[in-house]
């Protein structure tokens, strides 16, 4: 279990908070409350606390909404052949019946900042955004995180904002031997679990330059 220490604003006022992943799923108590899901704008209360009178907003699919997360994710990074921490500090907005917003999306390393948004205002699509953060990097810097790693890739129907890659380390071998999209469905179908993007394992492995990829490309 990995916390993401979390800032939490509403209408209804802000809670210093943390997320808790496993690294397929989310949870967060707010206001003595626990909300979990798989995505961050798909935050549900759990069953148990549906009937209580709450100061939240909700959508129409019973998720959290109307509210901004400002999120500290611990990350793995390679620098040269040395592994350091540094955080992916983010912040999201959810509006109703609107598409998840990220205004900050920035790796701090050392007393170094690489900000993708520069306080702009874009989609929330952590498969372009981690790329994009990667191309900021020096050469000698690689993010080691699920989505940089070879055991994973998306599945061909199409995936979420977050938390929709899918981890293969249980096949390693037949993932990294994929050589096209019709080998790829026929040895991942019903043998991946879903993973978050930011998350890193002991397992991780570095892309290798001529592995065939489901993912966009670096």
């Amino acid at each position: 279990m990995t916390p993401y220490p979390t800032t939490y604003i509403d209408n209804f006022g802000k809670e210093e908070s943390s997320f808790i992943s496993d690294g397929m799923s989310l949870k967060i108590q707010l206001r003595n409350h626990t909300f979990i899901g798989r995505n961050f704008d798909s935050l549900e209360l759990k069953a148990a606390e549906k009937d209580t009178n709450l100061h939240f907003s909700f959508n129409e699919y019973n998720s959290l909404t109307d509210c901004c997360f400002k999120i500290k994710i611990p990350i793995k990074l390679k620098r040269n052949s040395a592994i350091l921490d540094a955080i992916l500090n983010i912040e999201i907005i959810l509006e109703n019946s609107k598409y998840p917003l990220t205004k900050k999306f920035a790796l701090i390393i050392d007393n170094n900042i690489f900000d993708l948004q520069n306080g702009k205002e874009s989609g929330m699509e952590f498969e372009t955004q981690m790329i994009q953060l990667q191309r900021l990097l020096p050469q000698n810097m690689k993010i080691n995180s699920c989505i940089f790693c070879a055991y994973s890739n998306y599945w061909v129907a199409g995936s979420d904002s977050f938390g929709t890659l899918l981890c293969f380390k249980g096949i390693k071998d037949k993932i990294v031997a994929v050589k096209n999209k019709d080998e790829y469905v026929d040895v991942a179908d019903n043998n991946g679990v879903s993973t978050q993007e930011t998350f890193w394992c002991s397992e991780f492995t570095e892309i290798a330059k001529d592995q065939w990829q489901y993912k966009d490309p670096m």
